[in-house]
């Protein structure tokens, strides 16, 4: 397969705002019944934010996958690092048919900004736009195996590739057609 429009980083885009609104309503809605809850009932509320909190994974997890569909997950994606950038290219220049598989192998969805530490700005957020912004920052960067290692564990966001062990990892923005400046 000739990557077409499925790995179209605009229809990418359209995708990650269309499940932005529709998960931030959820999670809007889910929110306020969790916010009603008396709190005399201490069953329910405990229910309710536990509900939430699994609401609110799966609705970061959508902001970066968009789909299940692997060609979302990776192909589609905004930002690439540097080595995954020149395994696109050397695959689509081969003349080989593309195959999925091959570009995928070894690579990684990986959360800019952990999934973990916006779970709780969402808990807070008191407005559907407050949830929309703060799922907003759910971004992801297709990186190597061996870079996801690299990344810096006592940074947070696009540092954690600037201050990568053994030097920053460089990321292209697929949509900006530039490098990063946050990673250089």
């Amino acid at each position: 397969m000739i990557l077409g429009k499925l790995a179209d980083v605009e229809q990418y885009e359209r995708a990650r705002k269309i499940n932005v609104e529709l998960w931030s309503s959820l999670l809007a809605t889910s929110q306020q019944t969790l916010h009603n809850t008396p709190p005399a009932d201490t069953l329910a509320a405990q229910l309710h934010a536990h509900q939430f909190k699994l609401l609110a994974n799966q609705a970061l997890w959508a902001a970066t996958e968009v789909s299940t569909d692997v060609r979302w997950k990776y192909a589609a994606q905004r930002f690439f690092s540097e080595s995954v950038l020149h395994r696109w290219k050397n695959l689509c220049q081969s003349g080989k048919r593309f195959q999925m598989n091959k570009f995928i192998a070894g690579l990684r969805h990986e959360h800019v900004v952990e999934r973990s530490s916006l779970i709780a700005p969402l808990l807070a957020a008191r407005t559907q736009s407050e949830i929309a912004s703060t799922l907003e920052r759910a971004v992801s960067c297709v990186v190597t195996k061996h870079e996801d290692l690299r990344l810096s564990r006592k940074h947070v966001g696009w540092d954690r590739y600037r201050l990568a062990d053994d030097g920053p990892i460089r990321v292209w923005d697929r949509q900006m057609g530039a490098w990063m400046p946050e990673t250089t």
